[in-house]
């Protein structure tokens, strides 16, 4: 897969689980703020613990070949997770202030996935 195919595959993926339980990014906020030691947990649990360093050896790859900028694997995640989570905790805030209405809060989803898409591929690639 091209790197920008795994971008893509990664946010589908984390999106899917957001849309099939809002709840979860809630749950993810709130457990990390208030109780840290269970997301490592669980982050052990379900992650290869070579994972991270695979992916940045990929992104490494990625840069000496002139494809993308130099990024770290915890921005890139930080940067994807934050703007994949945001809109599903402020869902209230966001029909509450007719920025998104509730009817079109399911498009608005589906275009921001997109979004978030575009924004982290372009923020790495060069041109």
């Amino acid at each position: 897969l091209t790197f920008e195919a795994r971008i893509n595959r990664y946010i589908d993926l984390f999106f899917s689980k957001l849309e099939e339980d809002p709840q979860l990014a809630i749950f993810i906020i709130s457990e990390s703020h208030y109780n840290a030691d269970i997301l490592s947990l669980l982050a052990e649990l379900k992650r290869d613990p070579n994972t991270m360093l695979k992916i940045q050896t990929l992104l490494d790859k990625e840069h000496a070949e002139g494809k993308i900028r130099r990024v770290r694997i915890e921005h890139l995640e930080m940067s994807i997770t934050s703007q994949l989570i945001y809109p599903f905790i402020s869902k209230p805030i966001m029909i509450h202030t007719n920025i998104c209405l509730k009817e079109g809060y399911e498009g608005y989803l589906s275009e921001w996935k997109e979004f978030v898409k575009q924004t982290v591929i372009s923020s790495i690639a060069i041109s």
